[in-house]
């Protein structure tokens, strides 16, 4: 009502000095269509608005009404954040703009102008706020619909998150205890030896060292969802890969020890082409690690130089086991087939661990689905050491590369992307992407109609000029075969100014004077029969009651 309020108001105004109340009547009932109907049928209520543009084809007094603007440009917009579907829409422009061909050329003045003026503010009134409605529903929706879905999705992605990095502080719990439970057991050893020499603190010192041991399992033991683990280590990252190996995986493995004074980086293209070399296998075991049982890193010789990287802390060295472990089961699992490298720099300060695979020969595994808790666990052990990992895709495979500081505090958790957010950043880039088609797609179909209009205007204006020499030689009562060869192929539409003779057939003719001079001056030529009986020049200075000089 209120928008429809003012366009009432400008329909009353215009249409006051008509004779005939055409355009009262047509106007109400369009106004009144489009206000009933804008919520319960947007597209009836956009066709009414829309039709409205018809009246500017007519001259009513030589006024064009201007309320059909008024009226088109928010009941378009309105529909347009109303409808669900675009088709209606097109329906409505594609049926006024081709009933507009017909209606022009029944009106018989300027056809293909006034058609093609129509069209331009269908463009700019109807259709560009159509289009504007249309990205206030895209926003909308994007605001409202889904968002509450993606946060809980985001939630349980967070959850799962946390439950892989709660598993693998287990973990660490758990090789704390398989590496600090030792110690105090070796503590309390030597504390029972002290305690046969009848010394009270000794004995003392045992009881609390085994109650500590005792307090540190019944931990350890609530942290363990299942079953306790063997040691992790089994042997190290080269028994690792060699079993990794075994079960036919193509691995090539390199150990880069770094010079002093430099820090472990990217490991070197060489030194990922180098085969693993077969393990030394244990006197005692035969080969492989005893399950359950640490492997001690062998103490530094007293003909070490200074200069060589010093033994790493054994948390680190079970974090760079858990990457390559890791990473290994990915590529069983996502990659079967490619070829892996596996490469560990180690530093007086840090050891990077790499390992990269190419593409699978037969392609991914259809249906594979990565949940990944095993790198949100690496991440989180990493973190934990104070350390950086790296994972995503990388020359059609994948990899991995853990940087791991001998001694650092934690790294905060760095807040990662989620896949509502980037969901959410490209529906705003689509929801710009319409924006822009709305602001440049009518401008542009405009621009195109205009130039077909104005060639048909100009072709049509060219070829209807009369020479003004040739209109002096002419003289009433000459017969039409006389005056043949120096008339126009085309004839201009009729003059508005004086309206033609009763019983006479008038022809126009434009002046010569150049359309840039904005003025629609017309030679008329009225027959009765095929004999001329009348000529006269017509200028708009004749609508003003002025005379023509």
């Amino acid at each position: 009502m209120l928008a429809g309020a003012p366009v009432v108001a400008l329909l009353l105004y215009e249409s006051r000095r008509n004779a005939q109340p055409w355009e009262l009547i047509g106007g109400m009932v369009a106004i009144v269509v489009a206000v009933a109907t804008t919520r319960r049928s947007p597209w009836l209520s956009l066709t009414a608005a829309v039709a409205s543009s018809l009246a500017m084809m007519f001259s009513f007094g030589g006024r064009v009404p201007v309320w059909p603007v008024l009226l088109m440009v928010p009941f378009a917009c309105l529909a347009g954040r109303r409808m669900e579907s675009v088709r209606p829409a097109l329906v409505t422009f594609l049926t006024v703009g081709g009933i507009g061909v017909p209606l022009s050329l029944a009106i018989g003045r300027h056809a293909m102008a006034d058609w093609g003026a129509v069209i331009g503010v269908m463009l700019f009134a109807a259709v560009l706020p159509w289009q504007l409605g249309r990205y206030i529903r895209t926003r909308d929706d994007l605001v409202r619909s889904g968002w509450q879905r993606a946060e809980e999705l985001e939630l349980r992605q967070r959850i799962v998150a946390e439950e892989a990095r709660l598993r693998e502080r287990a973990r660490i719990a758990s090789d704390m205890h398989d590496s600090l439970g030792h110690e105090l057991s070796l503590i309390a050893l030597r504390a029972a030896a002290l305690e046969m020499s009848g010394s009270a603190e000794a004995k003392a010192l045992r009881e609390s060292a085994a109650a500590a041991t005792e307090r540190l399992r019944e931990i350890i033991g609530l942290l363990r969802e299942d079953a306790p683990p063997v040691d992790p280590l089994q042997g190290g990252v080269p028994a690792l890969v060699e079993r990794a190996r075994a079960s036919g995986l193509d691995i090539e493995f390199s150990e880069e020890p770094v010079v002093a004074g430099e820090s472990a980086g990217t490991p070197t293209q060489a030194a990922l082409s180098r085969a693993v070399a077969p393990p030394q296998a244990d006197a005692t075991s035969g080969g492989g690690a005893v399950p359950g049982t640490d492997i001690p890193s062998p103490a530094p010789s007293a003909s070490s130089s200074s200069d060589e990287p010093t033994a790493e802390p054994q948390m680190v060295e079970r974090a760079a086991y858990r990457v390559v472990q890791e990473a290994l089961t990915n590529v069983t699992k996502h990659a079967p087939g490619a070829r892996v490298a596996v490469t560990i720099s180690r530093a007086h300060q840090e050891t990077v661990v790499r390992v990269c695979n190419g593409p699978p020969p037969a392609g991914p595994l259809p249906g594979t689905v990565s949940g990944r808790q095993g790198l949100e666990g690496l991440r989180e052990r990493v973190r934990l050491l104070g350390g950086t990992l790296r994972a995503g895709p990388l020359d059609g495979g994948f990899e991995v590369v853990a940087r791991l500081p001998h001694a650092a505090a934690p790294a905060p958790v760095q807040p990662v992307q989620s896949e509502s957010a980037r969901r959410h950043v490209q529906a705003r880039r689509e929801v710009r992407r319409r924006l822009l088609a709305a602001l440049i797609v009518p401008p542009s179909i405009m621009a195109g109609l205009l130039g077909v209009v104005g060639t048909v205007y100009l072709y049509e204006w060219q070829t209807s000029v009369l020479d003004p020499a040739d209109y002096e030689q002419l003289r009433p009562g000459q017969v039409r075969a006389e005056i043949a060869a120096v008339l126009p192929q085309r004839q201009r539409g009729p003059h508005v100014s004086a309206p033609a003779p009763p019983g006479l057939t008038c022809e126009y003719y434009g002046t010569g004077r150049s359309i840039t001079q904005l003025r629609l001056d017309a030679y008329r030529l009225c027959f009765a029969g095929d004999r001329l009986v009348s000529k006269e020049l017509l200028t708009d200075d004749s609508d003003r009651g002025e005379v023509p000089t």
